[in-house]
């Protein structure tokens, strides 16, 4: 699976799960940028563009689901691009919110596999286009 020549905006807070994140994006040939919150995610939407967001739920200042309601209810291109959730909370209660938000999928974390998180990153950006 190869991710070659997309531009995926990682919001995340950790820093071991942006690096382990971002080599595995990079390794599957995307082009990164990081977002170490959703408060600065909203900010780099407002003067970039992406073909997938992958955000992180847990995060300071605004959280996941605040990032991805902002961008659907935003107007423009930016609404429509793919946003997929990174998250250790997949429980049936925090799947229906996440979906209410607006993502494309759940990515439930940690990541095990570079493999498989390319597919899912592919087969999630699929049901938005």
């Amino acid at each position: 699976m190869t991710l070659s020549g997309l531009r995926v905006l990682l919001a995340e807070d950790n820093p071991t799960n942006q690096l382990v994140a971002t080599q595995m994006l990079e390794c599957l040939g995307a082009s990164v940028i990081l977002a170490e919150d959703g408060a600065q995610a909203l900010e780099i939407v407002e003067r970039e563009s992406f073909d997938v967001m992958l955000v992180d739920i847990e995060m300071p200042r605004v959280n996941g689901i605040e990032v991805l309601r902002a961008v659907r209810g935003s107007s423009g291109p930016i609404s429509e691009v793919p946003m997929i959730a990174l998250t250790a909370y997949v429980m049936r209660e925090h799947r229906a919110a996440i979906d209410a938000a607006g993502a494309d999928g759940v990515i439930a974390k940690p990541i095990l596999s570079i493999e498989q998180f390319g597919t899912d990153i592919r087969r999630f950006m699929r049901r938005r286009t």
